[in-house]
């Protein structure tokens, strides 16, 4: 009974791999081969053919014999296990007459050692940017069509090169190689003709097109092959038959084809951008029986992730880490592992959510700062404005001044930034309101001085005794002024307006609805809505509106509407109350300043109850905040929140059945 192969390791010098030497012999006999080490570092080393192609089935139900020689002249013949396709690429491949030397991922890495995988497909870049030539299996049939196109294919490559001449140059070649297809076309019938747009199309179609891998592989090739069956063809000649023959191809096969070796690689988008990120998005529906690949297959043709110090393949991590890794290299410039010291985390994302953010990094960088600091995690707060500096936008400085413990954060961006101090945030609070709720004594005095109120030691001891006994003094009460009375060193008077947005009282209340009588004091009618909403209490808000409010006139700070606080608050109750008793005069979709929905706050929180009610009253599933996010992003936001409602549980594990039943077969939209 014959043995089974067992691999050797290799040796720790960088650069080292393993090749095949696939022995001639007559097409029907079994397949023989021998495995031997080899160095991508040695320039004048042994010429080798790289092989690409799809693994199919994974089942490994074919065998081929690996000839070994021991000491003392002892030769052994152990069986190799290998798929089905790649046992009949092999067939295909082999010579009569020549031994053939190959290296093929499946036969020259050990696939049973992590260790050594992860290490290989760090330097397969190399493998393939240093193999005399890439032949490109795209499998084998009795389609004689097929077989007809790839002859023309062949005869179209020979007859554009007798030119010797003009064929030298690269950006000429497109242009011969459509005289002689037009020439050689020219009396071919229309039946003809459309047979080999047909066979293409079955070609195009092939799994190989599909296949993450086959990117980092053509994109490095110096020189390629297409193999069909016993038929081959220039890659740079099938590169242009597309446009040759008037074939319509999908974005991800014209980007596959747009890296093949010949001129279209130049003209293409691969000469302008091909960041990690940007590939991502590029590449997004390859597939792979790893998910991890769909990442690892980039990171050597990517223009900021190739470096292996800065990211490298490690199949020892789980996906979940490898997401993480990303992020952080995304955010950071490295994908490192980070030392438990550092005590950065992040969101759960999905592959699919990063790719959402490739035409706008820097959006990534900004939704990060704010989940960092809405979620308390201080340390990823701290790494990410380091790195990317104290730029912000109004909300997060708000909510870095209601967190706490930002001041040099905040400090910084009052020195440098531009701040409104005018501006109502939320609750209806400026900022110096809520530095003074949160007993905030160094912001106050910051928001002050950048008013141009300058404030001496013995006007901080005021300002200090004052935030300290006083939950939300006015600015009146802290500094002693009045409306008309004029700043301190300033020169200037307190005007009504300006007042108003310090939180000093005014002659000026805001009206919910003028034109309605209600028992309510003007100035109560946001609060008591406000209030029935958050406590999610039916009783108060009937009670209110029976006494003659309108609750679709209110609005928060933003523009949203009372059902985009209730949703965002996860009051279920009110929220059917509202859609139920007040459907009609309600827009469901209504979106506040931000392009937010109600719908888009409910899935924040994770309010799943509330999710799936909006989404049956007619919620726009697929409604974008005016940053580009969706409602399944802020869904996976949410990934990581617990929910009374799965009994304390994370419900992460449960975010793809809602992500189903919000989209269906949209999910990975």
């Amino acid at each position: 009974m014959a043995t089974t192969y067992c691999y050797k390791p290799l040796s720790p010098e960088p650069g080292t791999i393993r090749l095949i030497r696939l022995f001639k012999s007559p097409p029907t006999d079994p397949i023989r081969c021998e495995l031997f080490e080899a160095s991508l570092q040695d320039d004048d080393g042994i010429t080798y053919q790289a092989v690409s192609y799809t693994w199919g089935s994974n089942a490994v139900t074919e065998s081929i014999t690996v000839e070994e020689e021991h000491t003392k002249g002892r030769r052994t013949s152990p069986m190799l296990n290998v798929t089905t396709n790649l046992h009949t690429a092999l067939r295909y491949i082999r010579s009569r007459d020549i031994d053939l030397v190959l290296w093929i991922d499946a036969i020259c890495i050990d696939q049973g050692s992590l260790q050594e995988k992860s290490c290989q497909i760090g330097q397969m870049k190399l493998v393939y940017e240093k193999a005399e030539e890439v032949l490109i299996w795209l499998g084998h049939g009795s389609d004689e069509n097929v077989e007809a196109a790839m002859d023309a294919m062949c005869r179209l490559h020979d007859e554009a090169r007798t030119d010797r001449k003009a064929w030298r140059d690269p950006t000429k070649r497109p242009e011969i190689a459509g005289l002689v297809f037009r020439r050689q076309f020219a009396n071919v019938p229309g039946s003809t003709f459309q047979q080999h747009v047909d066979a293409f199309k079955e070609l195009l179609a092939r799994p190989w097109f599909k296949r993450v891998w086959v990117i980092q592989e053509v994109a490095s090739a110096r020189s390629a092959t297409v193999l069909f069956g016993s038929r081959s063809a220039p890659a740079a000649i099938f590169a242009l038959m597309p446009s040759f023959l008037g074939v319509k191809v999908d974005s991800h096969t014209q980007a596959v084809l747009d890296i093949l070796p010949g001129h279209s690689r130049q003209e293409s988008w691969w000469n302008q951008r091909r960041d990690l990120l940007y590939l991502l998005k590029m590449f997004a529906s390859s597939q792979t029986s790893e998910p991890r690949d769909r990442i690892y297959a980039l990171l050597g043709i990517s223009s900021d992730a190739s470096d292996t110090n800065v990211f490298s393949p490690d199949y020892e991590i789980s996906l979940k880490e490898l997401l993480q890794k990303t992020l952080s290299f995304f955010l950071f410039g490295s994908a490192q592992s980070l030392s438990a010291q550092d005590k950065i985390d992040f969101p759960t994302r999905s592959l699919t959510g990063l790719t959402h953010y490739a035409d706008d990094p820097k959006r990534l960088a900004s939704e990060m700062l704010q989940w960092s600091v809405k979620t308390r995690h201080d340390s990823t707060t701290s790494k990410i404005l380091s790195h990317h500096g104290f730029d912000m936008d109004r909300c997060l400085l708000y909510d870095l001044i209601e967190s706490g413990g930002y001041d040099e954060v905040i400090e910084h961006h009052f020195l440098h930034g531009e701040v409104d101090l005018t501006l109502i945030y939320r609750n209806w609070e400026t900022l110096l309101q809520v530095a003074l709720r949160k007993k905030d004594v160094k912001t106050t005095k910051l928001l002050l001085e950048k008013a141009g109120i300058r404030i001496d030691a013995e006007r901080l001891e005021t300002l200090k005794l004052n935030v300290m006994k006083r939950s939300i003094p006015p600015v009146s009460v802290l500094m002693g002024w009045n409306e008309g009375d004029t700043i301190p060193g300033h020169g200037r008077q307190l005007d009504p307006t300006f007042l108003e947005a310090m939180g000093v009282p005014t002659k000026a209340p805001r009206l919910l609805r003028k034109e309605v009588r209600t028992p309510y004091a003007e100035n109560e009618v946001d609060a008591l809505l406000s209030s029935a909403a958050r406590k999610d209490d039916v009783n108060e808000l009937s009670r209110v509106i029976h006494g003659g409010v309108n609750p679709c006139n209110y609005r928060d700070a933003w523009g949203g509407t009372l059902l985009s606080l209730a949703a965002r608050e996860g009051s279920l109750s009110v929220v059917r109350f509202i859609l139920d008793e007040m459907g009609e005069r309600f827009d469901v979709n209504a979106k506040d300043c931000d392009g937010r929905t109600a719908l888009s706050f409910a899935a924040e929180g994770g309010y799943l109850g509330v999710v799936k009610l909006l989404a049956e009253h007619g919620a726009d599933r697929a409604a974008k905040d005016n940053s580009g996010k969706r409602i399944v992003d802020w869904l996976e936001d949410s990934a990581g929140k617990k929910d009374w409602r799965f009994s304390g549980e994370t419900w992460g594990s449960h975010l793809a059945d809602w992500r189903a039943s919000l989209y269906g077969s949209e999910i990975a939209l």
